[in-house]
């Protein structure tokens, strides 16, 4: 996102210049102008939506505008609700400082999500405010596999990234590991696995696939469900590069993630996603506001180059909304 902020006594012209050359080599899917009540009239809202219909526009509250008048009569939206379930958001007031927008109405709905679920699936960090909130309370259940884990010295190094609160680091535990470090970009998972598990050794991600460690700090990487909760494509792949460069060359990554579904109610998700946004296919908003992505296998088999798949296995779990789906681990070798 770029934005440009300017004294309001700053020649328009001299803007629209500097927009133009910051602006010169994007590449631009979708755009959403957003205008304060200066520019919300009847011919410049027309000539918005001859631009393509996505935007957001001020205007006052009390002139008689029929969609003014709509807006407040509807509750105020906090802006939690606002930013978390901007499906909802038509047009209303979003409080405290209760501005009115005038939405388009489905288009810039549509627009506006579009460009909420893209700006997700580009950040790794994007989807703190769920996982602090919503995600705290959640319980994982991908299970570890213990026959992978035989003949595995109990000394190794072992990171698990994505570690939520720490159930799998747990696990490992019990099974005689010694040297298990967890990661996590949500503090409110942190808080949570800190609270139920003071023994286990945690750290937050600042800035998320950046990891705080040298180059082959670690014997063994697991990512259990992690990739399903980062959608974009490249951002999976750095991802992995970055788990890459920690991972001792011979080392082990343990991946286990959801797969595309089969039932009516995935595969409706999947097409309503993949109608209105595109690829990659499998990527869905969840009810409360999480945006996840099932993969093909072969999509994940692809996405670990530098890596010998040594074993995979498919298997049921429930998931953290409670619902039974299918997965798959791999265990790959580093090269």
């Amino acid at each position: 996102m770029r934005v440009w902020c300017r004294p309001g006594s700053t020649n328009d012209q001299q803007i629209l210049s500097e927009v133009k050359d910051d602006m010169r080599d994007w590449k631009l899917g979708r755009v959403i102008t957003v205008v304060d009540r200066g520019f919300s009239s009847v011919d410049n809202l027309a000539c918005l939506r001859r631009a393509g219909g996505h935007f957001i526009a001020g205007m006052r509250m009390r002139d008689g505008n029929a969609l003014a008048e709509q807006a407040l009569s509807r509750p105020p939206l906090s802006a939690w609700e606002a930013a978390t379930d901007l499906r909802a958001l038509t047009c209303g007031i979003i409080g405290p400082t209760r501005a009115c927008f005038e939405s388009g109405v489905e288009q810039w709905r549509a627009g506006f999500w579009r460009a909420v679920c893209c700006t997700r699936m580009k950040d790794l960090g994007s989807q703190v405010a769920y996982w602090d909130s919503v995600g705290v309370t959640k319980t994982f259940t991908h299970p570890v596999n213990p026959d992978w884990l035989e003949g595995v010295s109990r000394t190794t190094r072992i990171l698990d990234y994505g570690c939520g609160y720490g159930r799998v680091m747990a696990e490992l535990g019990e099974h005689g590991f010694t040297d298990v470090s967890g990661v996590d970009l949500s503090p409110g998972l942190i808080a949570r696995g800190r609270q139920l598990m003071p023994d286990l050794r945690f750290a937050v991600l600042e800035s998320p696939p950046e990891l705080a460690y040298p180059p082959a700090s670690f014997d063994m990487v697991l990512l259990f469900a992690v990739l399903t909760c980062v959608p974009d494509d490249d951002a999976q792949r750095a991802l992995v590069a970055e788990l890459s460069r920690v991972l001792a060359p011979g080392g082990l990554l343990y991946v286990s993630d959801m797969i595309l579904q089969d039932d009516e109610r995935n595969q409706g998700r999947y097409a309503a996603h993949a109608q209105q946004f595109g690829t990659p296919y499998g990527v869905f908003a969840t009810d409360d506001g999480a945006v996840c992505r099932h993969h093909d296998i072969a999509e994940l088999r692809a996405l670990l180059l530098g890596f010998d798949v040594v074993d995979e296995r498919q298997i049921d779990i429930v998931t953290m909304n409670g619902h039974r789906s299918q997965a798959v681990q791999l265990l790959a070798r580093k090269r």
